[in-house]
């Protein structure tokens, strides 16, 4: 077996386990197995079909997740009614039947690693394309969204050079850990942020939220104005 299906067993293995546990890191172990499934796919150009399904498992757990992240952030900040509130109205497991879904690609995925495909540091180059674009967009417009797509961007980049190892001309697997980590926590607030208004939360909690927003926010625009990212933005324009 060639390293393509190894590492695609090794992932396979790991959201299966990550699918059968209970703790509270159980579905972030899950889609983090998934999306670097995708990436080993994407990188070799191979399962066209079941990147978009694995896509679709993920799309289907973001609410699960988004909903774990808020009620982590509620116990560590709110008070007991609102903490009650929010246990009632998010739904923290996720769907029924995406594990099932899942199971039901093994070996469809396995298929698709054994066609004789292999890494390229071409996929590495074309993820770097896209997040470039999603900077410059970036620059224009900070939108939540605009924000958001740039942090799948540079994960997607991340896990395709964590594949590949280091690519002459791109930016290091640690700066874009970083990019993604403080984007990530901006989603995250964003998210949280809708539902503090809808619950009414009090001014204090959601001036904190504001806060930890804006510090992840700065935090991300110092990283995008590193010269390996915004210069090397800037040629592949």
């Amino acid at each position: 077996m060639g390293r393509l299906g190894r590492e695609g067993r090794r992932l396979l293995a790991e959201a299966a386990h990550a699918a059968g546990r209970s703790d509270a890191e159980a579905l972030h172990d899950f889609r983090v197995a998934l999306r670097r499934l995708r990436a080993l796919l994407g990188a070799a150009d191979v399962g066209r079909l079941e990147r978009r399904a694995l896509r679709g498992l993920l799309r289907a757990t973001n609410a699960a997740r988004d909903a774990q992240m808020e009620l982590a952030w509620l116990a560590r900040a709110a008070r007991a009614p609102l903490l009650r509130r929010a246990r009632l109205d998010l739904r923290p497991d996720p769907p029924r039947g995406v594990f099932p879904r899942f199971r039901a690609l093994h070996r469809d995925i396995l298929e698709s690693l054994g066609e004789g495909g292999r890494v390229r540091k071409a996929a590495a180059r074309s993820a770097f394309a896209k997040l470039a674009g999603r900077l410059r967009r970036l620059r224009k417009r900070e939108s939540s969204r605009a924000l958001h797509r740039a942090r799948v961007a540079a994960k997607s980049l991340r896990y395709r050079l964590e594949l590949v190892g280091p690519v002459e001309g791109l930016p290091s697997v640690g700066l874009l850990r970083s990019l993604q980590k403080a984007l990530g926590e901006v989603h995250d607030r964003d998210v949280l942020l809708v539902d503090l208004g809808r619950w009414r939360a009090p001014g204090a909690l959601v001036a904190r939220a504001r806060a930890e927003r804006a510090l992840s926010l700065r935090r991300a625009r110092l990283l995008c104005s590193r010269d390996a990212l915004r210069k090397r933005a800037r040629r592949a324009a």
